[in-house]
């Protein structure tokens, strides 16, 4: 608990966004930190690479992350999202646990993320998704209900904390910055 009080008090320093507390459910981990992969190439085939940029923001995450102690990654099957987590779980000694991601099956995905981070009950867990599950992920786990994020954003960072009954949520950045987009554009 004391490494999310650290990463607390740096987000709250750092430009962050909270946003209000939410419900959250009886059993939590004491932590959540949820990221999209990396930056991958534009029509680059259904399971592309991390682009350099890509590669370079894992080892930012790792960078940003490093004071916290996680028990558990979770990734989907995809490249993508195995080589954002990588440098963390190798940082760690962690095995990320991979749950299986199909567009048609997105609701059936979200749950078993929610489900899988819940058994982590007094833990901290790294969820490494994409721009159509995160948001979805984040609502599943108590906090707020937020867009999709658009295709070219990937400096996202989304912490979780349970606070009492509620969900404490802070948007941050991490990395090179994304471009700049509208307001609709997580």
């Amino acid at each position: 608990m004391r490494n999310a009080g650290l990463l607390l008090l740096i987000l709250a320093t750092s430009g962050v966004t909270l946003y209000e507390s939410t419900p959250s459910s009886a059993q939590s981990p004491a932590l959540v930190v949820l990221v999209r992969h990396g930056d991958t190439a534009p029509n680059s085939g259904s399971d592309p690479d991390l682009t350099a940029s890509g590669v370079k923001r894992a080892q930012d995450l790792a960078y940003a992350l490093s004071g916290t102690k996680f028990s558990a990654i979770i990734t989907t099957q995809l490249v993508r999202t195995k080589q954002t987590a990588q440098p963390v779980a190798m940082a760690l000694g962690l095995t990320p646990e991979v749950i299986s991601y199909a567009a048609s099956q997105r609701e059936a995905h979200v749950k078993s993320v929610a489900d899988a981070v819940r058994k982590q009950s007094g833990s901290s867990v790294l969820v490494v998704g994409h721009s159509t599950t995160i948001p979805l992920i984040i609502g599943a786990l108590g906090g707020p209900r937020l867009l999709e994020i658009c295709e070219i954003v990937f400096d996202n960072l989304f912490t979780l904390v349970p606070a009492g009954a509620n969900m404490q949520f802070i948007h941050s950045r991490y990395g090179a910055a994304s471009p700049t987009v509208g307001p609709d554009c997580k």
